[in-house]
């Protein structure tokens, strides 16, 4: 049986644990250091060259573990098409200590990343700013601006696979299809079990780096209880994703490239104009996410509509429901109604089917059964404020909404500026809880990795 076989032993100096883009910017930054050839990095999903999304080839979901949109190298930026820059990502300011450090080091971030791939400018002037600010301050709306860069998924590949080509040579160990599933720290440092291909590898190191993302959540959860990490609940932003035809809001781009809008307790998130709704498998649940191409319009465009409950123990309970209900209703499978009838307020009820013009087939049912109540009045609300505003009634019976969408952290950690949250072990990236975003995710690889650096370079005087 594999649980007898022989562990494959590893004692790296440093064990970087995740290769999503804060994986990637801790991995870089060691490259050029005399660490490069004592770290070792791990990734519980696929090289580069074998992953790809069913769903996105408009095939049926091959439900592999884990996902293939949130896992593997490169992680989630894989599927992803927009860099956003200070000041998005506010969280790590937090973390830094202040603004001005945090811009700095984001711009060191993005000059390193832009050396690699392409990022496309958006053309969006202050005077744009200004005459967006007003007109959607009319609506009730408050625009938040930051500049997104775009980017496509092919350029990303080749850039990553340029990367991943560059941390081998260097003699950095890279083991892809391994799992974590084991962390006990020492006096000397920490002890790992993972598991590839069905054998158990065992890995000591001084310096544990974890970037694992939303898949690590669970993960994370039994850590802060086992080292007392210190992590506490976190905010969970809920809701649905919105999709029609993009001529309904041909100018939804023009103000910015990701618009960001917030009104009441609601906000929007993650535009995607001409692009597919990309659900993504976690926990037995598929969570909706938007995914844009620009080498493949769609002709559609899709949007998260999220309201945001604050920090509480009451979060994960709520999260645990919906995924309950995911599972009860569909299957697990995303659920999908014309506007018109998850608002309430069509009289003729529409046969959903495959002739409708969506990027992916939903389960027809009520969406509004998908959340506890008062949270599915919420946003339910914040769909008709969003829609009345900025859709024509006219054409109401074109949009899809389809759920469920969740943006949730699991917990909050106290990490302090190098990122490390006790010694010799940091956090990188989402698993943080205190931000997310490509850019903001791959700056605090290299913030880490730096440290680490210092650290060591400081004891070797």
């Amino acid at each position: 049986m594999a649980e007898n076989k022989r562990l494959n032993e590893h004692t790296p100096r440093v064990c970087i644990v995740g290769l999503g883009a804060a994986g990637i910017g801790a991995a870089l930054t060691f490259l050029d250091s005399d660490l490069a050839t004592d770290v070792l990095c791990l990734d519980a999903g696929k090289h580069l060259n074998d992953r790809s999304c069913s769903i996105l080839q408009n095939r049926i979901c091959r439900k592999e573990k884990p996902c293939q949109i949130v896992s593997g190298t490169g992680g989630c930026s894989l599927f992803g098409s927009k860099i956003s820059v200070f000041p998005a990502g506010g969280g790590l300011a937090d973390i830094l200590g202040s603004k001005e450090l945090a811009q700095r080091k984001l711009s060191q971030a993005f000059s390193l990343l832009n050396n690699y791939l392409s990022l496309q400018k958006p053309n969006v002037t202050q005077s744009k700013c200004k005459s967006a600010k007003e007109l959607f301050g009319k609506m009730g709306f408050k625009y938040k601006y930051y500049d997104a860069y775009l980017y496509n998924q092919e350029e990303l590949q080749k850039s990553y696979q340029k990367i991943f080509l560059q941390l081998k040579s260097a003699g950095m160990l890279l083991l892809l299809n391994t799992k974590l599933i084991q962390i006990d720290s020492n006096e000397d440092g920490f002890e790992l079990v993972a598991i590839r291909n069905g054998q158990k590898i065992a890995i000591s190191t001084k310096y544990l780096v974890l970037g694992i993302g939303r898949l690590g959540r669970s993960l994370l959860e039994s850590l802060n209880i086992k080292l007392s990490l210190g992590g506490k609940e976190n905010q969970l932003d809920v809701g649905v994703r919105l999709e029609f035809p993009t001529d309904l809001y041909s100018d939804i781009n023009k103000y910015h490239n990701d618009l960001k809008l917030l009104f009441n307790d609601a906000r929007t998130f993650c535009v995607c104009k001409n692009g597919k709704i990309a659900p993504y498998f976690l926990e037995g649940v598929y969570f909706t996410e938007g995914y844009y191409n620009p080498m493949c319009r769609s002709g559609l465009t899709n949007l998260g509509i999220l309201i945001r409950l604050k920090p509480s123990p009451q979060n994960k309970l709520i999260f645990d429901e919906i995924k309950k209900r995911a599972l009860k209703i569909s299957d697990g499978k995303p659920c999908a109604q014309r506007l018109p009838d998850y608002l309430g307020i069509c009289v003729k009820t529409h046969k959903f089917s495959k002739s409708f013009d969506s990027s992916i087939f939903g389960i027809q049912t009520d969406v509004n059964q998908y959340f506890p109540q008062p949270i599915s009045a919420k946003i339910k609300k914040a769909v008709h404020y969003f829609a009345s505003r900025l859709l024509p009634s006219d054409r109401w019976d074109e949009v899809i909404v389809f759920a469920p969408e969740v943006d949730y952290g699991g917990l909050f950690f106290p990490v302090n500026s190098d990122f490390s949250i006790i010694p010799r072990m940091y956090l990188i990236g989402d698993c943080t809880g205190r931000f997310r975003g490509i850019l903001q995710a791959f700056c605090s690889g290299i913030v880490c990795a730096e440290s680490i650096i210092g650290d060591e370079n400081e004891k070797n005087l």
